[in-house]
């Protein structure tokens, strides 16, 4: 399951506030729209953030790993980027 958030470089007040709504969306979803939808209500969701470029602070990426939110971003060259298992994760996805 993926949030998609746009972000403005060095404007970490506003990262923040995206960051905040798309927790709340990510386990809302996960505990109220999802389970209606899968057939194995056991099934286990992969929570994504995904940003429109790298976070501009590694804490909120660290956070987010941390709580389970894999993060990922696109980089200047638009291809999809992340930090460590989150990248592996999505890699193996694909």
């Amino acid at each position: 399951m993926i949030e998609a958030k746009s972000i403005i470089a060095g404007n970490t007040k506003d990262e923040r506030l995206r960051i905040i709504d798309g927790i709340g969306k990510l386990f809302f979803y996960e505990r109220f729209d999802v389970p209606s939808v899968l057939e194995n209500k056991k099934a286990k969701v992969q929570k994504v953030m995904l940003f429109s470029q790298e976070p501009n602070r590694k804490e909120h990426v660290e956070f987010l790993e941390k709580i389970g939110i894999w993060v990922l971003w696109f980089d200047e060259h638009a291809n999809l980027a992340g930090e460590g298992d989150s990248i592996r994760g999505m890699s193996m996805l694909l």
